[in-house]
């Protein structure tokens, strides 16, 4: 994947580079063997993830909207090691709560404006 996105301008970047956060936010290794990163990829792996940061931040710098900011950004983080961060930017539209007075689930204002 990241050999096609390094063919690609910035702004053509993005699915390919939001599917390798995606990789890395949902790896679960601590799951047993049949999640673990075999021997033989583990060389590849790791470079594609060093080789994939600088990618990542030439495509923030190029024109996206807000929901492609969001993905980028949460990439980034997967690739820092912070996956739980890498989650909620992922899933922050599906972020809610419950109404203490009545129940409904609520979108918290600041949040809806931020995925706007």
């Amino acid at each position: 994947m990241l050999a096609f996105a390094k063919c690609l301008p910035p702004e053509q970047r993005f699915e390919y580079l939001c599917v390798t956060g995606l990789v890395v936010t949902h790896s679960c290794p601590e799951q047993g063997e049949s999640f673990e990163i075999k021997d033989y990829l583990v060389e590849g792996y790791r470079r594609a993830l060093t080789e994939a940061l600088p990618l990542m931040c030439e495509t923030l710098a190029s024109r996206h909207d807000v929901t492609e900011t969001r993905y980028l950004l949460a990439a980034v983080a997967a690739l820092k090691g912070h996956c739980k961060l890498a989650e909620v930017l992922q899933d922050m539209d599906a972020v809610c709560g419950e109404c203490p007075k009545c129940g409904e689930s609520v979108y918290p204002v600041e949040l809806q404006e931020a995925i706007r």
